[in-house]
């Protein structure tokens, strides 16, 4: 069925599709409002960011719903590949630093068990390593495990790997 003011061969998405649309936009639209300020002042959309703010200051979850709609409404206003690649990047760089982060846990838990393939996969990958620094870190974490003492040298070699892989 057509609508006699639409060109032949244009047909008006189903409702469902439209309802689809609606969700996906909503669902971004609250990706949106968790963006950190810094990020979403880089948004190329005015409107879009003070209905962001607003949202971000309601307290009332029904009014945060009925704002973050009405973000929604807006989305489907302007073109939203600027918006999406923005909340992209900025999922990209937290799933990078947990893998990063992984990687850590996984050389210091290596180190701690007298893996020696692990400090010469951290000297490789890190070239400002100091071996010494890190067969002396690891020596202590472990020594401190097996005492049953506080945790400080593990997380000194932690913040020491972490150290190495920002440099």
């Amino acid at each position: 069925m057509t609508d006699a003011n639409q060109p032949e061969g244009t047909a008006q998405p189903s409702k469902n599709q439209r309802k689809q649309e609606m969700a996906e936009r909503r669902q971004l639209a609250e990706k949106l409002v968790k963006l950190p300020q810094a990020q979403l002042d880089r948004l190329p959309y005015p409107a879009l960011q003070e209905a962001t703010k607003e949202a971000r200051r309601m307290a009332k979850p029904a009014a945060r719903k009925r704002q973050i709609q009405y973000l929604a409404k807006l989305l489907g206003q302007v073109d939203p590949a600027p918006v999406k690649a923005l909340i992209e990047t900025k999922e990209a760089g937290s799933q990078a630093w947990t893998q990063q982060f992984h990687q850590l846990e996984s050389w210091r838990s290596r180190l701690l068990a007298g893996d020696l393939s692990a400090l010469e996969e951290i000297c490789e990958a890190c070239p400002a390593a100091d071996r010494q620094r890190l067969r002396q870190l690891s020596r202590l974490a472990s020594k401190e495990q097996q005492e049953g003492k506080s945790q400080r040298q593990f997380r000194k070699l932690f913040q020491y790997l972490r150290e190495l892989v920002e440099a």
